[in-house]
């Protein structure tokens, strides 16, 4: 977890992060990443670590000014490591994933309940989920998880349905009495159990469990019987 401004509550150049053992510290940011931010901030993706380190993400659109048709140019990606110097920068990613980082499309028409979280997996790998869509074919909404390389490699799992999340936790409903379930940002999905003949479009989550139909679903993830 990271909250901008240091951990005394001051608001400056840095953040206050949170490691896996729940330890707070503040982390400074480099010059040349307040250089940057100074240019494109408020557009800026906070990426904690569990062991407390930071990156700070931002997009950026070579050579282009938005016209009646959107963006055009050579969207990029930079990632800071906060308290360091120069940025990893990841090039040629379809401008749908840079629009959607960077805050530079309306998000009013998304359902509002699921937020884009970017979280290291790999020392050298970003994971961003949920990103909203339609697909490039047939046009229906889709959501998908988009994994990051800092060498410009990238791999996109979309799926159709309708989808709970918060945080790295979600269920996708594909149908009526089909749902399943991702804890790890949509990389993997595990069918749930439904009651017989269950059939409901009534679903809420929060980080206790969700609301499914008449049922009350309590925590996350797969639990066995004593």
């Amino acid at each position: 977890m990271a909250l901008g401004g240091d951990c005394e509550g001051n608001l400056s150049n840095a953040a206050c992060v949170r490691d896996r053992r729940g330890v707070w510290h503040t982390v400074r940011f480099s010059n040349v990443l307040v250089k940057a931010l100074e240019r494109t901030a408020p557009a800026t993706l906070l990426v904690p670590t569990g062991n407390g380190d930071l990156y700070v993400g931002t997009g950026t659109l070579e050579g282009s000014l938005p016209g009646p048709h959107g963006f055009s140019g050579e969207p990029r990606l930079l990632l800071f490591h906060a308290s360091e110097g120069s940025p990893s920068q990841i090039s040629k990613l379809p401008v749908w994933i840079v629009e959607a980082l960077t805050g530079l499309v309306d998000s009013s028409s998304s359902s509002g309940r699921n937020r884009i979280g970017v979280s290291l997996i790999e020392p050298h790998r970003l994971r961003v989920w949920p990103l909203q869509r339609k697909h490039p074919a047939i046009g229906t909404p889709e959501t998908c998880r988009v994994d990051i390389a800092l060498d410009g490699q990238f791999e996109t799992d979309c799926r159709q349905g309708r989808l709970f999340s918060v945080g790295r936790a979600g269920l996708m409903q594909q149908k009526p009495d089909e749902l399943y379930e991702t804890l790890d940002g949509g990389g993997s999905w595990v069918r749930l159990a439904l009651p017989k003949n269950f059939d409901s479009e009534e679903i809420a989550c929060t980080a206790l469990g969700c609301r499914i139909g008449p049922y009350w679903r309590a925590g996350w993830g797969t639990r066995t019987e004593p």
